[in-house]
């Protein structure tokens, strides 16, 4: 997006009190343009839902964005599917911001690749949050640490309804921490795990979660290496009959 257009755009958000959404999917926003925007949204107090997808935002612009994510009491939705937030320092950034964020609902950060260490910053962050509803970090390169440390939300949380985990190779040891949570958790009624690599023995860890939880609606576990035996005890252990289980 060209800098004279960023500028004509800024100004327009500085003044305006009536937009709550704002889409940026897939445009060539450098460093100075994301700042521009980010500092004209700063202190808006309209805007629920920002989107900056596929922007490709380098390390200055993460610490913009996480600016918005500190000061903005406005925000219910951030959206910032793949852009490359790959930095153990750019994790941390969004980490530091959302430690003390009490107003977004929903937050997607799909493939983003942050990594082991950038995602444990990232979900220690959220380790108390009591607003969260909705959360994506699929295709993420989850570690082992912060798919455990996920499941200790998980168990805990009284919000969260959707849990997007799809394309991190969390495997049967992760598949079993969050089994574990689903047996106390009260609240999630979507999961997915989606190519996770939980093969046939995560896949009965999650049987016998399924034996005791009642309030899980929709469970994604297609192209998990999972044989037919197995998906029928899966199929079969379900104790709440609206949950529908893809394959």
């Amino acid at each position: 997006m060209e800098e004279e257009k960023i500028q004509h755009l800024t100004g327009a958000l500085r003044n305006n009190t009536t937009l709550t959404q704002i889409r940026f999917v897939s445009n060539e926003i450098d460093d100075e343009g994301v700042q521009l925007l980010t500092n004209a949204l700063r202190n808006n107090t309209t805007l629920k839902r920002l989107i900056f997808g596929g922007v490709e935002i380098g390390n200055k612009s993460t610490e913009d964005i996480a600016n918005i994510i500190r000061d903005n009491t406005a925000l219910t939705e951030l959206d910032l599917w793949k852009n490359e937030i790959e930095s153990e320092e750019r994790a941390q950034d969004l980490a530091n911001a959302l430690r003390n964020n009490t107003t977004i609902t929903n937050l997607h950060l799909r493939a983003n690749r942050v990594g082991v260490k950038g995602a444990q910053h990232v979900v220690d962050a959220l380790r108390n949050n009591k607003t969260l509803i909705e959360l994506d970090l699929s295709y993420d390169l989850l570690g082992d640490e912060a798919i455990q440390s996920l499941a200790d939300i998980l168990r805990n949380s009284n919000t969260l309804i959707d849990l997007n985990l799809c394309g991190n190779e969390i495997g049967s040891e992760g598949a079993q921490h969050l089994a574990d949570a689903l047996r106390d958790n009260k609240t999630l009624s979507k999961l997915s795990l989606y190519g996770c690599k939980i093969g046939n023995a995560g896949a009965q860890y999650l049987a016998d979660a399924l034996r005791i939880n009642t309030t899980l609606t929709e469970l994604s576990l297609s192209n998990n290496e999972v044989d037919e035996a197995t998906r029928h005890v899966v199929d079969t252990s379900k104790k709440s009959t609206k949950l529908v289980i893809g394959w």
